[in-house]
């Protein structure tokens, strides 16, 4: 199968380094694009780019990756990303991970709508000259003192348009395979009730993971067997 990962906010294709070889190893071809304006791609950040801009990274990388049957596994605001991708590519998805992620349903969502804590007010104070937010949650991400400074870093900015604007959705409902995975530690947070809605809902797997919000760096084991699961 080919899986793509896509990194949640202040984050990048890097932080899925613990995870990417060992489904590579599985037989798996497996991409980690870094999002326009973050990490590897910092120098590309503008007051222009949104959700629907990262949404069409991954439509291009899987393109020209020539990618077929696929799954997406989406963290955090990623959950918007793969969401994206999944209306527009439709068949060409076969399954979709939500790891502690965000699942827009609707045209015109955004991140702050369904309870992002980044806040209206640091979107409306926003200039051309100062439109990102720095990541600050770190004691949210893992509990180890060296990924922390692993994460403080690697992480950058966020370009804060991606929170506030909304995402472009038809009304074609994607038929792949859905699995929701929370992380319970990382309270209080949208996702649990996420995990609330989907957990027990036809076409919708779900399971729980006893660790803070960055799984794939604190507990990349959890995050390898559940994809392996999905896709085998």
């Amino acid at each position: 199968m080919d899986i793509v990962l896509v990194h949640g906010a202040w984050h990048g294709g890097w932080c899925w380094q613990r995870v990417a070889p060992q489904l590579r190893a599985a037989g798996h071809r497996v991409i980690t694009p870094t999002l326009t304006g973050l990490g590897a791609r910092q120098h590309l950040a503008s007051d222009n780019i949104n959700v629907d801009t990262h949404v069409t990274d991954i439509i291009q990388e899987i393109h020209y990756a020539e990618m077929d049957n696929i799954m997406l596994v989406g963290h955090s605001y990623g959950g918007f990303v793969i969401t994206g991708v999944a209306d527009q590519l439709g068949d060409q998805i076969a399954s979709m991970i939500y790891l502690d992620a965000f699942v827009p349903t609707k045209n015109g969502q955004s991140p702050i709508e369904l309870g992002s804590k980044v806040r209206t007010q640091d979107v409306t104070a926003a200039t051309h000259e100062n439109f990102t937010i720095a990541p600050t949650a770190f004691a949210k991400w893992s509990k180890d003192a060296n990924d922390i400074a692993w994460l403080k870093k690697m992480t950058t900015p966020h370009p804060i348009r991606c929170f506030a604007d909304g995402i472009t959705l038809s009304e074609n409902p994607t038929t792949a395979r859905k699995m929701y995975l929370l992380c319970k530690q990382n309270t209080p947070s949208a996702f649990h009730g996420f995990y609330e809605i989907y957990n027990g809902q036809d076409g919708w797997d779900t399971d729980v993971f006893d660790c803070l919000h960055d799984a794939m760096v604190e507990r990349p084991e959890l995050v390898i067997q559940k994809i392996l699961e999905f896709a085998n």
